[in-house]
Order: C-alpha cells, then sequence, then structure tokens
C-alpha cells in the first residue's frame, strides 16, 4: 500500500437563524409539491487507499 487517506463531512447540522414570525421553522424548508420537508443532516465518511 503507497498511501492512505480518511475524511469525514458533514453538512446542515443544526439551526443557525430562526425569526420568531417562522415560529421555530428552518427558513431553508423548501416546498415539494405543496409539502414543506426539512433539508437533511447528511455525513459522508470517506476512505481511500492506493496500492
Amino acid at each position: 500500500m503507497k498511501s492512505a487517506s480518511m475524511s469525514l463531512s458533514a453538512h446542515n447540522l443544526w439551526l443557525i437563524y430562526s425569526d420568531d414570525k417562522l415560529n421555530g421553522v428552518d427558513p431553508e424548508f423548501f416546498q415539494s409539491g405543496g409539502v414543506s420537508l426539512p433539508l437533511t443532516k447528511t455525513y459522508t465518511f470517506t476512505l481511500n487507499f492506493n496500492f
């Protein structure tokens, strides 16, 4: 094995801002066919080996 690397990435871990007018709802909610869906938390773990 010549080299190895590892990485971890995470997105949308917590709500930074919400206006009182939104009643605690994330302002980044998006509309999908009339249904509000929150942006999901995403975790990515990567291993890379070079031989």
